[in-house]
């Protein structure tokens, strides 16, 4: 992916049609500001776009730059994938441990989670007081393999995902 001069240009801009304006957000160590720049207060839509990319343009000389390691847009298509490697309590990738309250009880799920073909992120759960610890492991691997990647890690069989995940997963449940 490459950052053309056209995403620069509303780079943390965004048109707001219903209102007629163009909005202006921007965050730095935890300090938010945000305009908006309002058609008909600059002759037009191109107006209000262009003091808004002003107004833009000198916050960031105030607040200084975006940090590199928070501007998603300039980074390779690797880096951004090792940005969203997700972090897991279990150790793979996809698969964790939930609980569930219940008015007498919790009950500890295996969830599994993956990309759908359309891009969605979707998920599953198996109890592990219905199938046991094993067999909700065992479930969850088998609905994770079914896809080919995950952030960038290649594909692994339920196998290899059961294998990998089993002891954490043991443990997490028995804490639960």
């Amino acid at each position: 992916m490459t950052t053309t001069d056209t995403d620069m240009d509303l780079f943390n801009i965004t048109r707001l049609d219903h209102v007629a304006s163009w909005w202006v957000r921007l965050q730095r160590d935890g300090e938010k500001i945000d305009r908006r720049f309002r058609d008909r207060d600059h002759g037009g839509t191109d107006g209000a776009l262009a003091a808004a990319q002003a107004w833009r343009e000198a916050q960031i000389e105030r607040l200084g730059p975006t940090p590199p390691s928070k501007a998603s847009h300039m980074l390779t298509p690797e880096a951004r994938r090792r940005n969203r490697r997700a972090v897991t309590q279990t150790g793979v990738t996809g698969i964790g441990v939930t609980v569930k309250e219940f008015s007498a009880s919790s009950v500890p799920y295996v969830t599994a989670y993956w990309i759908d073909g359309a891009g969605r992120r979707r998920q599953t759960s198996f109890s592990a007081g219905r199938h046991g610890v094993d067999g909700a492991l065992r479930l969850a691997a088998k609905a994770r393999a079914q896809t080919t990647e995950w952030h960038g890690e290649p594909a692994r069989t339920a196998d290899e995902l059961y294998e990998a995940a089993e002891a954490r997963v043991r443990e997490l449940v028995e804490a639960a």
